[in-house]
């Protein structure tokens, strides 16, 4: 009898093993099975992917726009500045005129002696310079005409770029305006 139980024992005991071994098993195909995605758990992603992709690409091409906007006002401004200061230093006048009568084509800084001192080239045509045809600084520093100037420059194609205009007092005296609400007007923010 007691070897009856000894193989009724050593039987429940591989049973056991045999389950647990099942167990062990099934949490490795499990793990196996699991290891990569489903083909609708790939479509998910892809759609989510593409509809922040859609929301994020219009606000990115207007950040691009008003970048472009910024950096050719900044490079009208530095030119001015440098028109202002070699005027003074020449003690004669010194003007900014557009290239081909349209500022987008670029600019050049000249003498009155009608020496180049620096010239800009052409910028994308999408950008628009508007106002003065010419700004002239006096050996003074002060500008040639008797009311203040001013340029605006904005992305042709995009109405909702940020526009900056550039004022030049009679004094000589630069500064750069955004318009901030969008309404075409800088001066009131």
């Amino acid at each position: 009898m007691t070897q009856q139980k000894r193989t009724a024992t050593q039987q429940k005991r591989m049973t056991t093993q045999q389950k647990r071994m099942t167990t062990q098993q099934k949490k490795v195909a499990k793990q196996q099975k699991s290891a990569g995605f489903t083909l609708i758990e790939m479509i998910a992603a892809l759609a989510i992917s593409c509809v922040l992709f859609g929301l994020g690409v219009p606000s990115f091409v207007k950040l691009m726009h008003a970048h472009k906007v910024k950096i050719i006002s900044y490079e009208l401004l530095t030119t001015m500045n440098f028109a202002r200061s070699e005027a003074i230093k020449r003690n004669s006048d010194v003007s900014i005129e557009p290239i081909s009568l349209a500022w987008h084509q670029g600019w050049q800084v000249k003498t009155a002696a009608g020496d180049i001192l620096k010239k800009q080239d052409a910028f994308s045509h999408e950008i628009q310079i508007e106002g003065a045809s010419e700004v002239t600084f006096k050996n003074n520093g002060r500008i040639e005409s008797d009311e203040n100037i001013l340029l605006e420059v904005s992305y042709l194609d995009d109405l909702h770029a940020t526009k900056r205009c550039m004022q030049i007092s009679t004094s000589g005296r630069l500064s750069l305006n955004l318009d901030v609400n969008q309404n075409g007007d800088c001066s009131d923010g």
